[in-house]
């Protein structure tokens, strides 16, 4: 589940000794071979949850869940990942974004005109109907991820997964995993670099290439990376951001063309999963 996904667990710290199993215990520790190292790439997994996924989500994305082998083998092959980022919806009952919270005619997939709860002012919000409600199956990370990525904590620590979940105030919306909560708007920040996301990867100064699956293509995933474009200048960083083609879907495939020819104009680029292969080889 999403929150199997997100809990904090105990390092295996016999792996990170250099002590896979117990052959390796006999064997004087000069002669021990290093593991591996990291690549200097990082996966970040936009909202690859339940409700978002067809056939009974409860906002599914059309053909959304043909992503899933493709995001499977992404991480499958996790030595590619420095870290893995993964955002969640994480909705509060009675959202702002849910239709059900607003009075009749309200529908979902209208849009209406709504005061931001801190400056006032008028912001286009779009209503949809209840979903990724905390505590609910729809709010879980799929599970073929969620296990995936329970693994990868197993195997390498608690800091090679960082979940992180948007959306969490009531009465503002959050499509981008960059976006400041209430709480840090109030405190000052405004900047997308000062988001959670936007400071752990501030933290990464050996990273260069960022790879982006999920869901969905012309909402959640378009702004998610138009902030990851900016928190790159921001930070002066030279990022590749990378976005494979097969593990993303959006809600109206007639825009994704749209939305791909934007994103490139911003140095990102889109390619299969076979030549992203290629150049994390």
């Amino acid at each position: 589940t999403g929150v199997a996904a997100a809990r904090e667990l105990v390092p295996n710290t016999e792996r990170h000794n250099g002590r896979a199993n117990k052959a390796n215990d006999a064997i004087p520790s000069r002669f021990t071979l290093p593991s591996p190292p990291l690549m200097p790439a990082a996966l970040l997994l936009i909202d690859v949850q339940s409700d978002f996924l067809p056939p009974a989500g409860a906002l599914a994305v059309p053909d959304g869940d043909a992503i899933l082998p493709f995001v499977h083998r992404l991480l499958d092959d996790d030595v590619k990942w420095s870290s893995v980022y993964v955002s969640q919806d994480f909705h509060p009952a009675g959202h702002i974004s849910f239709a059900s919270r607003h009075a009749p005619p309200a529908q979902p997939f209208d849009t209406i005109a709504i005061r931001h709860p801190i400056c006032g002012d008028t912001i286009q919000q779009e209503l949809w109907p209840d979903h990724c409600v905390q505590g609910t199956p729809g709010c879980a990370i799929e599970e073929g991820v969620a296990t995936r990525l329970e693994q990868i904590r197993q195997k390498r620590g608690d800091d090679a997964v960082r979940v992180v979940q948007k959306g969490r105030d009531a009465d503002l919306d959050a499509y981008s995993a960059f976006a400041l909560t209430l709480g840090e708007q109030q405190a000052g920040l405004d900047s997308v670099a000062e988001s959670r996301l936007g400071r752990l990867l501030k933290a990464s100064p050996s990273l260069d290439t960022i790879v982006v699956a999920g869901l969905a293509l012309d909402f959640c995933v378009q702004q998610t990376i138009a902030d990851l474009v900016k928190v790159r200048d921001s930070l002066k960083r030279d990022w590749r951001i990378l976005v494979v083609e097969e593990a993303v879907r959006g809600v109206d495939p007639a825009r994704d063309a749209e939305v791909k020819r934007r994103l490139e104009e911003e140095r990102v680029e889109f390619l299969s999963i076979d030549a992203l292969s290629a150049v994390l080889a």
